[in-house]
């Protein structure tokens, strides 16, 4: 398996070179595929499957453990293959009612650190963001305010708080949340929340 992240100052224009693998060396001759081998590799294939989504799930239940509307540091123990540099923080988001709101500020990091602030799904999987609708924020796109602290605001409709950006939850209403801090100098801010309109 390999995995390659790529950063995108704007997804929805940003169009990167693709990425190319090829061999070096010799070639390696083919074995002929037999029913044995054919059956053992999608006995393989289904048992990565499922160790993922059984993964997966098990973060978001042992989240939804902790106080709802927190954002903590994640434990890392290198299992989960964070590059390095980073820093992840993480926690579950609950908006009881359609007009509540989360208010999420932190103080801006020093100029050159990219951060991101991405809520989500019970699978992990970010809202769906390639009709144009902010379902995130990242220091390439979000300006701190004149204090320098970063307002953002998870939200089913724009609650309309000056100063604050607004990120659409497109009907969900719970799920986990992830901040990513790169290039961090210094000590990792500390992400403050308060529920409006419970």
């Amino acid at each position: 398996m390999l995995s390659v992240r790529r950063y995108l100052d704007d997804p929805l224009l940003d169009r990167p070179e693709p990425l190319r693998i090829r061999r070096l060396g010799e070639s390696l001759p083919h074995e002929p595929l037999t029913a044995q081998r054919l059956a053992a590799g999608v006995e393989a294939a289904s048992s990565f499957a499922v160790a993922n989504v059984a993964m997966w799930a098990g973060w978001v239940e042992r989240l939804r453990t902790e106080p709802a509307n927190e954002i903590r540091p994640m434990p890392d123990s290198g299992d989960i293959y964070t590059p390095g540099g980073h820093v992840y923080l993480h926690g579950h988001w609950q908006l009881p009612r359609p007009d509540s709101a989360l208010v999420i500020e932190f103080p801006a990091p020093a100029t050159g650190t990219y951060w991101s602030a991405v809520p989500m799904n019970y699978w992990l999987e970010s809202f769906e963001w390639r009709f144009g609708d902010r379902v995130h924020a990242t220091s390439q796109d979000t300006e701190p305010g004149a204090d320098g602290v970063v307002r953002l605001v998870l939200a089913q409709t724009d609650p309309g708080l000056a100063d604050h950006t607004w990120i659409r939850t497109l009907g969900h209403d719970a799920g986990p949340i992830a901040f990513r801090f790169a290039r961090l100098a210094g000590e990792t801010p500390a992400v403050i929340c308060r529920l409006i309109g419970s």
